[in-house]
């Protein structure tokens, strides 16, 4: 599939699961600068570039819950969150239940490229990325066929746990197009990162 896929149908959603608590990173992970932006806003501002009409935020922290619906997202909350991030997708599953497809994204992986979430949304099946270890994972896209699966994961597992008849894994555009804030040290690189690629960006 190229990776200069077209714009995302407007019935195909976008879902950014943001209501983690960051137990390994502390207080405030989501609202940790990075060049200028919250870090949460990278991943749902590269969802907006990508060009999905309906765009879902799953989240519990007020501030977040604010700006998202002041930039015209939908805001849902996820009271099981510390259960595990299966709570999360089943709110996204639900909260997307009349989209052709959803696409799950994490608040915490602010470099995945609008082009990689339109090679998703573009795929007719249901889709992970690869990771760096070869399995798959997110962010991921899904076939309303496979909502009600979604909306019956338990636990502190993700969709990829389940099995999945049929279902393929792409490869991210780069390297780091999957880096995760989980730490304040991941936090300093992703701060490195980004200054490069806008110092590269204005060559």
């Amino acid at each position: 599939m190229s990776a200069f896929a077209p714009a995302p149908e407007g019935r195909c959603a976008f879902a950014l699961l943001a209501a983690g608590e960051g137990a390994r990173f502390g207080p405030g992970k989501l609202h940790a600068d990075l060049d200028g932006r919250p870090l949460w806003r990278w991943a749902i501002e590269s969802g907006v570039e990508a060009g999905f009409a309906a765009l879902h935020v799953v989240t519990n922290d007020a501030r977040i819950a604010a700006e998202s619906a002041a930039a015209g997202w939908i805001v849902h909350a996820s009271p099981d969150a510390l259960r595990g991030i299966a709570a999360s997708i089943r709110i996204a599953a639900h909260a997307t239940r009349d989209a052709e497809r959803t696409i799950l994204a994490l608040a915490d992986m602010p470099f995945v490229e609008p082009g990689h979430f339109r090679r998703l949304a573009a795929h007719p099946g249901v889709v992970f990325t690869r990771q760096a270890d070869g399995r798959p994972g997110v962010p991921a896209g899904f076939p309303a066929a496979a909502r009600e699966r979604l909306m019956g994961i338990e636990g502190d597992r993700g969709a990829a746990s389940l099995d999945w008849p049929g279902a393929e894994a792409i490869d991210p555009p780069t390297a780091e197009s999957l880096f995760d804030v989980d730490t304040p040290v991941r936090l300093q690189r992703a701060r490195a990162i980004a200054l490069r690629r806008r110092r590269e960006a204005c060559r």
